[in-house]
């Protein structure tokens, strides 16, 4: 129940990074920043996998580095992010 809001995040930039990655042009999934949504996707899948096993990390750095990542990979153009309320009405 401590990683519910943590999951829920993770679920959110995955599902952003999968709607930006179907919007691409063919062209665009083999450049740089294509192959860096790939790459930010695995990476979010694999820690999603490690927290539904178990796993605690501290979710304001981990999020902080992932965005970061984010950030550094695919730029100032971004992925057109939104923060989505739960079920609750509160962001996570």
């Amino acid at each position: 129940m401590g990683g519910e809001p943590l999951e829920f995040a993770l679920a959110q930039l995955a599902e952003t990074l999968q709607a930006s990655i179907r919007g691409l042009e063919a062209q665009a999934l083999t450049a740089p920043a294509g192959r860096a949504a790939f790459r930010l996707l695995d990476e979010i899948n694999r820690i999603r996998g490690a927290v539904a096993g178990g796993s605690n990390p501290n979710p304001q750095v981990l999020l902080e580095a992932l965005l970061a990542r984010m950030q550094r990979e695919l730029g100032d153009r971004g992925v057109g992010a939104k923060i989505l309320r739960d079920k609750q009405g509160v962001a996570p």
